[in-house]
């Protein structure tokens, strides 16, 4: 494991965390950590199709979800988006595999000349 790696990536993370709490402050909001971390994993968006239409929707950001991305300077799309491109085909479906055969066994297969013991003779 590399331990340097993993020291500057927790460094990283507080530094970033410190500065968007620091601009949400600045925002003059005021949220926990935990309260900004359950609401931004709330964020959904789904496809809908009517017709031959499709749409991505979301609903309203919950929460202070919405304070945290504008803190961050991110803007969310909007509630209603529609969707010109078709959606990528389905992939074509694997190949079902072989079934195993169990190995055939063939006496023929051996050779009496790869076995240094047979053909010599012994004393009793």
């Amino acid at each position: 494991m590399h331990y340097g790696n993993h020291s500057f990536c927790s460094f990283l993370a507080l530094v970033l965390r410190k500065e968007l709490m620091d601009r949400m402050a600045a925002a003059g909001h005021v949220a926990e950590w935990a309260d900004m971390l359950r609401d931004l994993d709330r964020l959904v968006e789904t496809e809908i199709q009517q017709g031959t239409k499709r749409f991505r929707i979301r609903p309203p950001a919950p929460g202070c979800a919405g304070k945290v991305f504008a803190a961050a300077g991110v803007a969310l799309p909007h509630l209603v988006q529609p969707i010109t491109a078709r959606p990528p085909p389905d992939p074509p479906p694997s190949p079902k595999p072989k079934p195993r055969r169990k190995p055939r066994r063939n006496a023929k297969a051996k050779s009496t000349a790869a076995n240094p013991l047979i053909g010599k003779d012994y004393p009793e």
